[in-house]
């Protein structure tokens, strides 16, 4: 087994946060609550306007964490190109910070050129096997309707598109390559009622390496998941190895990715906040060959004292102006 050699230990905890990335709730992907009856729960449709992205757009300040200064726009495009990733951590239905991931594409796609850099998208919201498909919409040869009905996006996300539309269209309008970066659903759902050892032969060949050792990123999941009733230690054992399966398939595909592309390439990723923190994707992306890659905290408010601690930027959108 490939992360025979990392195991971990029964920590008892209480609590965990999830999300459903689908009409589904698996564990994982931000900090919004599970819902209390099952893992299995149907998630109601979301009525979200088409214009929702615009109508959040509020003024933009970036602050970077390390020592506390607010940098201009031409200063955080320098600093972020010189990593090889960068990982904007969102809240999904945040309509302001979807915003603030479009202002931050087109900071980089005016100021890339300058430095010789072209930039690719990585998205949480699509899985790796829908790769040909990205390529196609991406190319003009399909449309959105297609796009969303061949990769299954309302039934492996569910999430309204209109949070990502602009974003995903400006990718297009500046020909960049769009990556599904994340895990096929059924592995990780697999491994978070039953665990790892109930993967057959094939799939678990086909898992990337999994670090289960990370004190700093166990701890992190923990305490986003304390004061939940009625999680066993077992069961938490089987959640945090599901969030590893998703981190480091992330981790994995990005990876790829930038080294068929290196030395010129970029690689913006947009997913949740807890994948996006620095011992999540960043720390494992790093592990796998990157030179360096970013941690950005998108917001609407400052952000905590101890940000500091798990991201290097955070990314802070204001309220609209009247």
């Amino acid at each position: 087994m490939k992360y025979s050699r990392f195991g971990w230990g029964s920590l008892a905890a209480t609590w965990f946060l999830a999300c459903a990335p689908a009409a589904k709730a698996p564990i994982g992907y931000d900090l919004e609550p599970l819902p209390t009856t099952s893992l299995e729960k149907e998630r109601p449709a979301e009525k979200v306007a088409d214009d929702v992205v615009a109508r959040a757009a509020g003024p933009v300040r970036v602050i970077r964490l390390s020592d506390g200064a607010e940098l201009s726009g031409s200063v955080l495009a320098r600093e972020l190109l010189g990593f090889d990733a960068v990982c904007a951590g969102e809240e999904h239905t945040s309509a302001p910070q979807h915003y603030g991931e479009l202002w931050l594409l087109d900071l980089l796609i005016d100021n890339a050129p300058n430095l010789g850099l072209e930039l690719g998208a990585g998205f949480e919201i699509w899985q790796a096997q829908d790769q040909g498909v990205l390529s196609a919409f991406a190319a003009g040869d399909i449309e959105e309707p297609r796009l969303l009905n061949r990769t299954k996006y309302a039934q492996h996300w569910g999430y309204s598109f209109a949070y990502y539309r602009p974003f995903v269209a400006r990718a297009r309008e500046a020909s960049l390559p769009l990556v599904g970066l994340n895990a096929s659903s059924e592995v990780p759902k697999k491994v978070s009622t039953l665990g790892l050892d109930s993967l057959d032969k094939r799939t678990e060949a086909k898992l990337p390496e999994l670090d289960l050792t990370d004190a700093a990123h166990r701890n992190d999941f923990e305490r986003r998941m304390h004061d939940h009733p009625g999680v066993s230690p077992e069961d938490l054992d089987k959640y945090y190895a599901a969030q590893v399966v998703w981190d480091e398939t992330m981790a994995d595909n990005a990876a790829r990715w930038l080294k068929l592309h290196a030395p010129v390439r970029r690689l913006l990723i947009l997913a949740g906040q807890a994948h996006c923190q620095r011992t999540a994707i960043p720390k494992r992306l790093v592990r796998r060959g990157a030179s360096r890659v970013a941690a950005l905290l998108l917001g609407t408010a400052a952000p905590k004292d101890d940000a500091s601690e798990t991201f290097d930027y955070a990314l802070i959108v204001g309220a609209p102006k009247p």
